[in-house]
């Protein structure tokens, strides 16, 4: 993601990342401190080698965890590009007067799953289960797109916002093994990022 206020940038792949600005203007999300860069990471090392990485963390990135932090130092020009950005943030930074824009890569988009489920012993559990039906229902995956600029998972969808949230058929998903993702294995990866981006 970057802000076409400070930065006007063609690319289309993971590859022109790698030197589109000066060392030390780019954000990376730090995966040793957030689960979601963290798996972010394990998925795009899928259609990414490790020398990718070793690349952008020579450009000395700054570690960030909340994305809103990472989209707000784009507008304000302290970052030129943030490797972690997101729709979502764009999109709400845009609506506030922003020129945020991202780059969906060539190479595919990692999709983080989402998870809603009613607690064992939940007072109401028949008031849980419609408002899981209402949240995966067509009414209510467009108040989530139109609310956060998320991929509804519906086939079919409609999105509110394509130009933020395009249709899931639309997109090349990088396939991620999620059940594989067990706690040591999660703790390698963490220590394997760490070792690349913070040595």
């Amino acid at each position: 993601m970057w802000s076409e206020d400070h930065l006007k940038f063609k690319g289309k792949s993971y590859k022109d990342v790698l030197n589109a600005v000066p060392t030390g203007r780019m954000s990376v999300g730090d995966g040793t401190k957030s689960a979601t860069y963290l798996a972010t990471y394990i998925v795009q090392k899928e259609v990414m080698d490790k020398a990718f990485f070793e690349g952008l963390a020579k450009m000395k990135p700054s570690l960030l965890v909340r994305s809103e932090q990472i989209a707000g130092r784009l507008v304000s020009g302290e970052d030129l590009m943030a490797f972690s950005g997101m729709p979502t943030r764009a999109y709400q930074y845009n609506e506030k007067g922003g020129k945020l824009k991202f780059m969906l890569p060539e190479e595919g988009v990692v999709l983080l799953p989402q998870a809603q489920f009613i607690i064992k012993d939940a007072p109401h559990p028949n008031a849980a289960k419609l408002w899981i039906d209402f949240m995966l229902s067509e009414e209510g995956q467009h108040i989530i797109v139109k609310g956060e600029a998320l991929i509804s998972g519906r086939t079919g969808f409609k999105s509110a916002l394509p130009e933020y949230a395009p249709p899931i058929e639309n997109l090349k998903i990088i396939k991620a093994d999620w059940a594989a993702m067990t706690p040591a294995k999660l703790q390698a990866w963490r220590e394997e990022w760490s070792k690349i981006f913070n040595p």
